[in-house]
């Protein structure tokens, strides 16, 4: 992670990493005042006898904490347009990457680089919270379809929904953390849990959602521990977890998982409370850094839209591809990039590779269904995020690396989860600005 942060920051184009033939299938710039690679996705009048191309943008976070993952995007994307197809009906696919730098401003002036410069029809990204609340209402106030893995907030599936431009195709956190808090009060019978999560809006509404279905069903929270985002040594929250309580139901994000469970090791906990970790804490690049030991303990469970482990020929093809591509087996961002590159190249293939109207494509972006690595995939109307599949997954050693085994799975869950869509709103609108209420 550091020596890609350091060589990201030297270089205005970040290419080794995914290796110089991976540039046949689109451009990596960057995002805030650098230069941008020559002919990096702009529209221009295609030669005699070629057709237009289709030109798409990646807001993707390629510098800083976030780096590791935003590369985990574009190599998913790149995949699946390997895999689905970059010319449809002699329509090319150009995809330029643009740097987002994990920060607002530049993320939105790259945003209107793609849309008015590029003339993108898609935007896909990016990937955090804060750089969503500042892109969508610009990129979806221009009509053009944008694609992201997660939401900003309630405003923002309200905006999504509004202008049926917008969609979710990653999961809410609702969506998966009602259904870990069944699992863990029904099956497990921990009713005393302790909740360790950022102190974000992602981190909110993981709580939000568990809590609210945990306490339905009789369940008490022993305690609620915030960390600070920016916090990647754990340790001290970690200590704070009382021996007593059955469980911890945790969301952390990359290093803060990595140090979580080895912390949890360090203190003894691991033999005497059981873990319930959020999808961000049990993606492939939180386990590929953790000791087998420390994350395959007899309690260590976890709950997202998606596990490596996933049975099925579909899942199996793309975790082979992607690891005899790149090395790495894939995270939950890889494959959500990947799905994402059918959803597109599917839609590009029902109007014959012509974009008449980015209101045409977004419609049928909307109507698009598929059987992705997560199993079944299509878009509800009522929010513009996905209905799919939710696994409650088994942390195992998996031929010496901790891998996420699924042991049970929910079909087509909607995205406000166990919950009613309006009490879902509600929670939803409260819980993505400030602390879920007691």
């Amino acid at each position: 992670m550091k020596r890609l942060n350091r060589w990201a920051r030297r270089s205005a184009l970040v290419v080794s990493v995914l290796g110089v033939g991976a540039l046949a299938a689109g451009n990596v710039a960057a995002g805030g005042g650098g230069a941008v690679a020559a002919a990096a996705g702009r529209r221009a009048a295609p030669a005699a006898g070629k057709k237009s191309p289709i030109t798409v943008a990646w807001l993707a976070t390629l510098t800083g904490a976030d780096a590791a993952d935003g590369m985990a995007q574009v190599k998913g994307f790149k995949l699946g347009l390997g895999v689905f197809g970059d010319t449809v009906d002699g329509h090319k696919i150009e995809a330029s990457y643009l740097n987002s730098e994990s920060t607002p401003t530049i993320a939105l002036s790259a945003a209107k680089r793609a849309v008015e410069t590029y003339h993108a029809s898609v935007i896909l990204g990016p990937l955090l919270g804060n750089l969503l609340a500042a892109v969508a209402p610009y990129v979806l106030s221009r009509d053009v379809p944008q694609l992201t893995y997660a939401t900003s907030g309630y405003t923002q599936i309200k905006a999504d929904v509004q202008s049926k431009a917008g969609f979710v195709t990653g999961y809410t956190p609702t969506q998966v953390a009602t259904e870990g808090a069944k699992w863990a009060y029904d099956t497990m019978h921990w009713h005393h849990i302790t909740t360790l999560a950022d102190d974000y809006n992602y981190g909110w509404e993981s709580v939000g959602g568990f809590d609210k279905e945990f306490t339905k069903l009789g369940g008490t929270i022993t305690k609620t521990i915030w960390v600070p985002v920016t916090r990647a040594d754990v340790s001290t929250y970690v200590s704070e977890i009382p021996s007593t309580t059955q469980a911890v139901f945790t969301e952390l994000l990359g290093p803060q998982g990595t140090n979580f469970y080895s912390q949890m090791k360090a203190y003894g906990l691991t033999t005497k409370v059981g873990v319930l970790g959020m999808a961000s804490t049990i993606d492939q690049s939180v386990l590929s850094t953790v000791t087998v030991a420390a994350a395959t303990a007899p309690k260590s469970y976890g709950v997202s839209q998606y596990c490596t482990e996933i049975s099925g020929k579909v899942n199996k093809a793309f975790t082979t591809a992607y690891h005899k591509a790149y090395g790495v087996w894939p995270t939950g961002l890889s494959e959500s990039a990947y799905t994402d590159a059918e959803i597109l190249v599917s839609a590009l293939k029902k109007m014959d590779g012509v974009i008449k109207s980015e209101k045409e494509l977004a419609n049928v972006l909307a109507s698009v269904k598929v059987v992705a690595p997560v199993g079944p995939f299509s878009i509800t109307r009522a929010t513009y995020a996905p209905l799919e599949n939710v696994y409650l997954c088994k942390i195992e050693d998996k031929t010496g690396s901790a891998r996420d085994v699924p042991i049970r799975i929910y079909k087509n869950v909607h995205p406000w989860g166990l919950l009613s869509l309006s009490t879902w709103k509600k929670t939803f609108t409260s819980d993505t600005t400030s602390r879920p209420s007691a």
